[in-house]
């Protein structure tokens, strides 16, 4: 299980960063902050042992899917034809 997630999360990184290059997007000047803060939080949650680092999976995957649904809802309302990749995406 967690072979196939951290799989998916390599295929998810490579596809944004795809992504960013054809959309000419710049990453965040946040991204070495966001970078320390997933280690710190994947590190803290695996001392907490299996139930307490699958806990964290649980709560940060909700935040995620509640940040897509709203970028969906904001390119559907922009340009649902213009972004249908980054749609089939998300």
């Amino acid at each position: 299980l967690l072979q196939q997630m951290w799989n998916q999360e390599k295929d998810h990184l490579k596809k944004f960063n795809e992504l960013m290059i054809a959309y000419r997007v710049r990453p965040t000047v946040l991204l070495p902050f966001w970078n320390v803060a997933g280690f710190v939080l994947g590190a803290g949650s695996a001392l907490l042992g299996k139930k307490g680092a699958m806990a964290c999976t649980v709560a940060v995957e909700e935040s995620i899917s509640d940040h897509y649904n709203n970028q969906i809802r904001t390119l559907m309302e922009e340009d649902p034809e213009k972004y249908k990749e980054l749609l089939q995406v998300f």
